[in-house]
């Protein structure tokens, strides 16, 4: 996968940790649960993705993910439950230039907030 170009290995556990929240690669298990956040009016809109599309769209675009050099996704976990809260990706990756553009989303709104995101931006 393009997490193993970037030298993170999907089967070793999270990538990063901190007492909230944990980042994991982005496993086909959890597909259904995006496609339902992604197909929110209120996630779509803030990120900027086109809606509607398909499970096989986005199982497509999953298995994309394996082959591209200038992408990586990771789920966002709690640590305590291990449940799946939301995604954050890089892309554009400009490996010359060093560059990336961040994208975060947090399901739930009561996800949000600086108890969550507040510390992993302090990181």
């Amino acid at each position: 996968m393009a997490q193993e170009r970037f030298g993170i290995d999907p089967m070793s556990g999270p990538c990063w940790k901190d007492e909230l929240i944990s980042l994991r690669p982005l496993v086909q298990g959890d597909l259904d649960r995006t496609h339902g956040w992604l197909h929110r009016d209120d996630i779509s809109r803030a990120i900027g993705v086109r809606t509607p599309f398909t499970k096989e769209q986005q199982l497509h675009w999953f298995e994309g993910l394996s082959a591209a050099t200038n992408k990586v996704v990771f789920a966002i976990c709690e640590v305590g439950s291990g449940g799946h809260i939301g995604n954050v990706s890089l892309d554009t990756i400009d490996q010359r230039h060093k560059t990336a553009r961040l994208s975060i989303f947090l399901a739930e709104s009561g996800d949000r907030g600086p108890g969550r995101t507040g510390r992993t931006r302090q990181h």
